[in-house]
């Protein structure tokens, strides 16, 4: 027969371990849950709650459902010197906007346009665009080890350009979230 003090003990234990449990349950799905949540309530309960047969003043507010995240206009580019600091300047802003990785959807963020004033093509490289990175010290914040140079771990930048863009071309500036990365393209 255990004693009283075993008891206490044991029960403190327990008691603990399930405090400790549930901190780590809550941090763990505190950063994942609200995203999905709202997902969740997005795809089935909002529709059939702003349905037709439910009358206006109980439905919900459609604000919470839209989403925030719009392309901006296009971009155009007259001077071929500052298309690859453009470039960079405009998928550093966009893996900032999609929360560094964090954000859940695919997502186009910028166009890009070679304006009427190029009238030749231009040299546009990912090693340029790494180098401009280093030279900046951004490869703690967007990390594109694809090169021959070193700036990161990851491969945070999917590159699907050739090397010159011509008059008139558009270039793309994306958030893939399978991958986790920024295509351009």
């Amino acid at each position: 027969m255990e004693k009283k003090a075993d008891l206490t003990i044991n029960t403190i234990f327990v008691i603990l371990v399930t405090i400790i449990s549930i901190i780590l349950l809550l941090g763990i799905f505190s950063t994942k849950l609200p995203v999905f949540a709202k997902k969740i309530y997005c795809k089935t309960f909002f529709f059939i709650h702003s349905a037709t047969f439910i009358p206006k003043d109980m439905r919900a507010d459609q604000d919470f459902c839209v989403s925030t995240k719009t392309l901006a206009p296009p971009v155009i580019i007259n001077e071929p010197d500052k298309l690859n600091i453009t470039v960079l300047g405009h998928a550093v802003a966009c893996w900032e906007e999609m929360e560094k990785g964090k954000y859940n959807e695919n997502f186009l963020c910028y166009e890009i346009t070679l304006g009427p004033k190029i009238t030749s093509p231009v040299e546009l490289t990912e090693e340029n665009i790494t180098q401009i990175l280093i030279n900046n010290d951004l490869c703690n914040f967007l990390e594109n080890n694809d090169t021959n140079l070193n700036c990161g771990k990851k491969d945070q930048i999917n590159w699907s350009l050739g090397e010159r863009i011509y008059p008139r071309q558009n270039i793309l500036i994306e958030y893939d979230n399978d991958n986790k990365r920024i295509i351009i393209s």
